[in-house]
């Protein structure tokens, strides 16, 4: 008999909004996100290890997603396939090893916040980001 964790079945739950795996130190999510199409917010704080880069792209594939919670996980780099996320309205990166910020954040016209305090990020950085996104609140 194959054991297969209880994380792994919650594309089961069709009208699933809010899924926060936060402190549970699991590499490998194996969720079917293309099958939580009613995803709202996702959080996922508190790990060693994780691979942002395929996680946003895993993300991408829930079309309702607004929030994200990607804090305290040691991210040296956000990925520019941050962009895929058409919907996003707030990013959480809190206290992550961040010291740059990718360019297609720029291309992110819905997101209304993004939280970069406790980061490594230049203010000069986070400054003209500011004023290239005016719609947009940065705390830091």
């Amino acid at each position: 008999m194959i054991f297969q964790p209880t994380y792994q079945r919650f594309n089961l739950f069709k009208n699933l909004r809010q899924l926060n795996l936060g402190n549970n130190q699991i590499e490998n999510l194996n969720i079917e996100f293309d099958k939580l199409s009613n995803l709202e917010t996702f959080g996922y704080i508190r790990q060693d290890k994780i691979n942002a880069k395929s996680i946003i792209l895993e993300l991408s594939k829930c079309k309702k997603l607004k929030t994200i919670h990607l804090s305290v996980n040691h991210l040296k780099v956000l990925p520019n396939e941050i962009s895929l996320l058409d919907n996003l309205e707030e990013l959480n990166l809190y206290e992550n090893e961040l010291t740059n910020l990718p360019n297609n954040l720029l291309k992110m016209r819905r997101l209304k916040s993004i939280t970069l305090a406790d980061n490594k990020i230049d203010k000069k950085i986070i400054l003209d980001f500011e004023t290239k996104m005016p719609k947009t609140t940065f705390i830091y």
